[in-house]
């Protein structure tokens, strides 16, 4: 059984250049404060540069995928085994496959959009079976679990209120 830090802090001695990667600036963070299954049954938006297909090359371009999020236990009846999935996570995904984050999107964002017409971050791109397969939906660390964490290791950090 492997088991990793779901998230981890990355440390660079010179700062990245966003300026050829990036299309927009981002002000501050949404951070998801909500009740666990508040987005169970909604619509997630996952975020990334990764392939657009299992073995692929990753995109040039930034890319979006809309995907159901599914509750856990509804996620646990897929072809992933009960114990695979942890309240530390989210699965989005649609059931007969088709769409879904892909090698290279790992660490993205899964994202909701809010009743302000703002996103907010509800999951941290994380594993899957593949890409896309029917009966494995994607699984994403549940940002909400983590919350104090990412705040004491971003303390410089802007987020937004509700």
């Amino acid at each position: 059984n492997l088991s990793l830090p779901p998230l981890q802090e990355v440390n660079l001695n010179t700062p990245l250049d966003h300026s050829y990667n990036v299309s927009c600036i981002v002000r501050c963070l949404y951070l998801c404060t909500c009740a666990d299954d508040t987005y169970v049954n909604g619509v997630g938006k996952a975020a990334g540069w990764g392939t657009l297909y299992e073995n692929g090359m990753p995109s040039c371009h930034l890319r979006q995928v809309d995907v159901p999020i599914i509750g856990n236990e509804d996620c646990s009846k897929t072809n992933y085994t009960g114990d695979l999935i942890t309240d530390n996570m989210i699965c989005a995904g649609h059931e007969s496959g088709g769409k879904d984050s892909c090698q290279g999107d790992s660490g993205g964002p899964l994202m909701r959009l809010m009743d302000n017409k703002r996103f907010e971050i509800i999951g941290i791109v994380s594993w899957g079976h593949g890409c896309a397969r029917p009966g494995y939906p994607g699984v994403y660390t549940r940002v909400v679990k983590y919350l104090t964490w990412i705040k004491e290791n971003s303390k410089e950090g802007c987020y937004c209120s509700q």
